[in-house]
């Protein structure tokens, strides 16, 4: 999600065409990687009929089948560039905000000659650790 949450801010700046261009090089580059991770797995199948899949480079096994381990995750990257070609869905996501306190109050310190000196804000944590903007 942090790759993703990257992705943004650097889609977020700039013009729509040069966005679509870097979001269909990244596109091409993940696809690629899931086609070569994808690529290193072999099915086994045992003697008794069990089936496993065998990693050829790290010779790591797993019962799952590869498939609904690595692409679900590559899928939702595919989803979030289909959503970053979308202006009106960066403009959205960049003026959204969410608030992590729902209390929080912003005052000026006072130092010893009565004169405002800094800027302190104290946050109350509230019963709901969240509160999200629509």
């Amino acid at each position: 999600m942090k790759s993703l949450a990257d992705l943004f801010r650097r889609c977020a700046v700039l013009s729509q065409q040069d966005r679509d261009a870097m979001l269909s090089g990244i596109h091409q580059k993940w696809d690629a990687e899931a086609v070569e991770e994808y690529g290193k797995w072999r099915t086994v199948k045992m003697e008794d009929g069990d089936t496993y899949y065998l990693n050829s480079v790290t010779r790591e096994a797993m019962w799952e089948n590869p498939a609904g381990v690595f692409l679900p995750g590559h899928y939702m990257r595919v989803k979030a560039i289909e959503r970053l070609r979308d202006h009106g869905y960066v403009k959205g996501l960049g003026s959204r905000a969410c608030i992590a306190f729902s209390s929080c109050s912003l005052d000026r310190e006072i130092d010893d000659e009565s004169e405002p000196s800094e800027w302190r804000l104290d946050l109350e944590a509230p019963e709901t650790p969240w509160v999200s903007c629509a």
